[in-house]
């Protein structure tokens, strides 16, 4: 999930077809969802619209990647690649999940932050 693209939404990038060895050169991409981030829990946690526990963190400085990174987890991955509930639970993934504050040259033309997050779940 990646927060600060957009001021006002978090997009979810999922593996959508990207292995799918069946289809298309031009169909093998990853599905990315938008999603509000109106749900968050607070507005000074903006880490909170993950949905993972994560008042409190601390990001640890990483020079070498130029990003502050934390681990989270374990947490069950309830999606399957394109996007639907996994159902039964037996089939939800156990996953850790790298959490990053990544400062990028920023566009003040194409309201893109200086600021991403992500969350990678592993």
């Amino acid at each position: 999930k990646v927060l600060g693209l957009n001021p006002s939404r978090m997009i979810e990038v999922l593996p959508g077809r990207i292995h799918d060895l069946q289809a298309r050169l031009d169909e093998r991409v990853p599905l990315l969802l938008p999603q509000l981030t109106s749900g968050c829990r607070t507005s000074g946690d903006v880490m909170a619209c993950f949905g993972l526990q994560t008042e409190g963190i601390e990001l640890h400085l990483s020079t070498s990647e130029a990003a502050a990174l934390n681990w989270r987890g374990p947490d069950f991955i309830r999606q399957g690649p394109q996007g639907t509930d996994l159902k039964p639970a037996t089939k939800w993934g156990l996953a850790l999940h790298l959490l990053a504050s990544v400062n990028v040259t920023g566009n003040p033309a194409t309201g893109v932050s200086n600021t991403i997050l992500l969350d990678v779940a592993i």
